[in-house]
């Protein structure tokens, strides 16, 4: 594992856009650049060891771009967190020396590829890479260690016969965990077209975990190419594969999922472990395809389904165990084909693979221990040159169940009976000790552990909870402890020592928490109680001492003055006793510390106090139960209805309330008539009162009795006494009756129908409703006279057709209408035309069809003056002008004329 190069992380320095390779340039060593959200335009140069990592609090991205490239160059130690680079038409990031730490970090479209490693070793964590191209490599082209963990690679691109789609590494190892490879190719002659693994000299490993490899393509190794003693004949490969999936690659020769090369016959094995291979295509091998007899492969419970052109080629000593081959199809050979290598297969599986001969063996006799074969498609299991097929092999079994594509690494359904239960290798027992089934889940495989572990960028090994790695590899700079508050402070961790920094050292939760003790005072009264806090400066509401007995009660305080007998420490002092006995009586803190005569036990007596200090005053000395002893002030404690505070009731002949101020009524004879105030009518009259003779018409009860009559008789029994009844024979009048309209006195008052309403009434004698306004009107207070009206205003009484809703015909010498005039209403001259059509309202001779006269006056009202029809308008004479010659008619028909 390449050991990460951490350097204990400094100074914190804040980048802006503009500022980065500035901030590069002026950093020391160990110095943390925290570079702000935006786009930061290059190249960049690191040379020295720094950590670029992303503003934590960022809300956009951090970019990092440039025209010509690379756009990052490293040449010492150095880690890039949380950032993204913009290598569109450039190298996005080239390794000079020292090692390079991506972690978070995203690369795209690159042109020359997204990382360069030339020197200095390559840790990639929960990293992202899209879009590259380049000879080899295009995503990661590497000469020295490199680990990936919990990465993607996507869409790289490598060019004719060149080498890794995604990544190429060359003579140096590699680890490559929780990863996945997508739709990354080489073109023509290439070979892997997600990944080449090449030893070239070297003794390499390679260890491949819990990855996905899917829709690759090369010529050869679809997914993965792994090639020793490329260019020298030195140098072995050892490959492993666990947990991992290969899906819809392909290969245009060999190894559509896998593809091993050894070349001048340099050591390669390859060992896969709970692995799948699915749908991948090649002419041979479209799973895994071995090239010489110098490769060893083993598998062990792996699934080979659905590859078209041999699941399997081998062309050196391999061994399957508890491996399950699934619908795959090839000409021959459609699950295994093996020319002249040595292959064991043991406690394994082959259903519903299609081609002739599921296993096909060339020159080579096949090595079979508790094989199941299941195939349909011409009842031909095995082929083989050889003749001695020295094997134990089960036939097809019909109690096969739940076979479907690309199962997931677990048995198939045995139902009872099968021959496939318990028909594994013995040597290869179940954990709970019996014979192990076959197929993929026979021998308990042990799956990778996956884990959750958290990024530790100042590796002070507590990890940032917030970045949080979960699979089965662990990336180095990783720690299980996820419970750091700052990653990028060594100094800051829950192991950490508290300062007053203004930090959060010790991950508590609260920065400062150190230093001097603050009290809480709570109760605000200058000293603090029990709670106390830890900080470098005062905080609010605390106090430098403590102290303060109960911080809830600002009454108690060790400056507080002690209380006897409240129960309450309130000095906080315990040696100032709150029980006293002032008194000395022998009992401390009783009822009344200043009488020795009182305290619990005393005799009680009748004084108004509570000597027993029972909480009872002068119990036992109530004689009437009262409330009130006679030594409290009962004026009778034989009576329970007398006794101080009691209501005085009237007329009981007690002093209810034993107050002399407020004495019974009974007692009262304020008027000195000899009747107290309690039957005397009138106290203030000595004229009344029960017993008297009753005196006519004084206005007073002189008896007081309601029932004799009051002042004298009532001959008419009106309640109104003869002396003051204006008639005492008719009980209709008396004082107060109600006035009746008949011209008498019914109320006494000395008026006859006063209050009463009265009306004028005048006589209509021609029954038109209008009554005659030359006759004086009646007044009545019960209704109109018969023949009479409310209105007086007809000026012929004589006459129905003259009143004042009349229509006055005009010009007949009668006034119908009563306004004064002959005519209608507006007719002045009462010719019986109105103004509005008289063309002289003030002469009786004029109006509309009257007769014309020679006179200068239009009579008739038709505009002319005279019967010749001349207009009267105009003012002319025309007699009067004659015998004055021509001029004056000439001026006349002027004037005519103007009219």
């Amino acid at each position: 594992m390449i050991a990460l190069v951490q350097a204990a992380w400094s100074a914190l320095v804040s980048v802006q856009p503009g500022d980065l390779q500035t901030s590069l340039d002026a950093a020391s060593p160990g110095d943390v650049l925290v570079v702000a959200e935006g786009l930061h335009t290059g190249p960049f140069a690191v040379s020295v060891p720094v950590l670029v990592v992303a503003d934590p609090t960022r809300s956009a991205p951090v970019v990092l771009s440039a025209s010509t490239g690379p756009v990052v160059t490293v040449s010492a130690a150095a880690h890039l967190v949380d950032v993204e680079i913009d290598a569109s038409g450039v190298v996005g990031l080239v390794v000079d020396a020292g090692g390079v730490v991506l972690d978070g970090v995203r690369i795209h479209d690159a042109s020359g590829g997204s990382v360069r490693v030339v020197g200095g070793d390559l840790v990639v964590v929960g990293s992202w890479f899209e879009d590259a191209t380049a000879a080899s490599g295009a995503h990661i082209d590497a000469s020295s260690p490199v680990e990936v963990y919990g990465s993607g690679f996507v869409r790289g691109s490598a060019g004719a016969s060149g080498r890794g789609g995604a990544i190429r590494v060359v003579g140096a190892d590699l680890t490559v965990a929780d990863t996945t490879f997508e739709q990354n190719g080489v073109g023509s002659g290439g070979a892997g077209g997600a990944l080449a693994f090449l030893a070239s000299g070297a003794d390499v490993t390679l260890g491949f975990v819990a990855s996905r490899v899917v829709g690759n393509s090369a010529t050869n190794g679809g997914g993965v190419y792994l090639e020793s003693g490329s260019f020298v004949s030195t140098g072995s490969l050892q490959a492993s594969f666990e947990d991992c999936s290969f899906e819809d690659n392909q290969a245009g020769t060999g190894g559509g999922g896998v593809k091993t090369a050894s070349l001048a016959s340099t050591p390669l094995s390859a060992a896969f472990e709970r692995t799948r291979f699915c749908g991948n295509v090649g002419t041979v091998g479209a799973g895994v395809a071995s090239q010489s007899g110098s490769e060893d492969l083993a598998f062990r419970h792996v699934v080979f389904s659905k590859n078209r052109g041999s699941a399997l080629r081998v062309g050196g000593p391999t061994t399957v165990e508890h491996s399950l081959f699934i619908a795959n199809e090839a000409a021959e050979g459609s699950a295994i084909f093996a020319s002249f290598a040595e292959v064991a297969i043991a406690s394994s599986i082959f259903v519903g693979n299609t081609g002739h001969g599921a296993a096909d063996y060339t020159n080579m006799a096949p090595l079979f221990d508790h094989v199941l074969f299941d195939n349909d498609d011409d009842g031909t299991a095995i082929t083989s040159t050889t003749s001695d097929l020295s094997t134990v092999v089960l036939g097809e079994d019909p109690l096969l169940t739940g076979v479907t594509d690309c199962p997931v690494l677990e048995d198939l359904g045995l139902a009872p009976g099968s021959p496939a239960i318990d028909a594994g290798d013995p040597l290869s027992p179940e954990l709970d000790g019996t014979a192990p089934d076959l197929g993929p889940s026979g021998g308990d495989p042990v799956p990778c552990a996956v884990a959750t572990v958290f990024r530790d960028l100042d590796g002070d090994g507590y990890g940032d909870p917030i970045a949080p790695y979960t699979g089965c590899g662990q990336p180095p700079g990783y720690v299980a402890d996820g419970s750091d508050c700052d990653d990028l402070r060594a100094s800051v961790s829950p192991a950490g020592s508290e300062s007053c920094n203004g930090l959060d050292d010790d991950c508590s939760g609260v920065p400062d928490d150190t230093g001097p003790t603050w009290y809480e005072d709570a109760d605000q009264d200058g000293w603090g109680g029990p709670d106390s806090v830890l900080r470098c400066t005062q905080p609010a509401g605390y106090l430098p001492d403590g102290g303060d007995c109960d911080d809830a009660d600002p009454f108690v305080s060790p400056d507080a003055l002690e209380v006897p007998c409240t129960g309450v420490d309130e000095d906080c002092d315990p040696g100032s006793p709150d029980l006293v006995d002032a008194d000395g009586d022998g009992a401390a803190c009783d009822c009344d510390e200043t009488d020795p005569d009182v305290f619990p036990g005393a005799v009680e007596t009748c004084d108004l106090a509570d000597e027993d200090c029972d909480g009872l005053v002068d119990e036992g000395f109530d004689v009437d139960g009262d409330g009130v002893t006679s030594c409290g002030g009962d004026c009778d404690d034989a009576d329970d209805e007398v006794a101080p505070g009691l209501a005085e009731v009237d007329c009981d002949g007690r002093d209810n309330d034993c107050d002399p101020s407020t004495p019974d009524r009974a007692l009262e004879d304020a008027d000195g008539d000899g009747a107290n105030a309690c039957i005397d009518c009138d106290d203030g009259d000595a004229t009344a009162a029960p017993g008297l003779a009753e005196v006519a018409c004084d206005g007073v009860d002189n008896d007081c009795d309601p029932l004799t009559p009051r002042d004298g008789p009532d001959t008419d029994g009106d309640g109104d006494p003869d002396c003051s009844d204006c008639a005492v024979d008719d009980p209709d009048v008396h004082h107060g009756a109600a006035e009746v309209c008949d011209g008498a006195d019914q109320d006494c008052d000395g008026a006859a129908d006063d209050g009463l309403t009265f009306r004028d009434w005048w006589p209509d004698a021609d029954g038109d409703g209008f009554g005659d306004a030359s006759v004086a009107a009646t007044s009545t207070c019960d209704g109109a006279p018969e023949g009479s009206v409310g209105d007086g205003t007809d000026c012929d009484d004589d006459d129905a057709s003259v009143h004042p809703d009349a229509a006055d015909a005009g010009g007949d010498g009668v006034d119908q209408d009563c306004d004064g005039a002959d005519g209608p209403a507006g007719d002045a001259d009462g010719d019986g035309f109105p103004a509005g059509t008289d063309c002289d309202d003030a002469d009786p001779t004029v109006f509309p069809g009257a007769v014309e006269d020679a006179g200068p006056v239009d009579r008739d009202c038709d505009g002319y003056a005279d019967p010749t029809g001349r207009l009267a308008t105009c003012g002319c004479a025309s007699d009067a002008l004659r015998g004055f010659g021509l001029a004056p008619l000439l001026l006349a028909l002027v004037r005519r004329r103007r009219c």
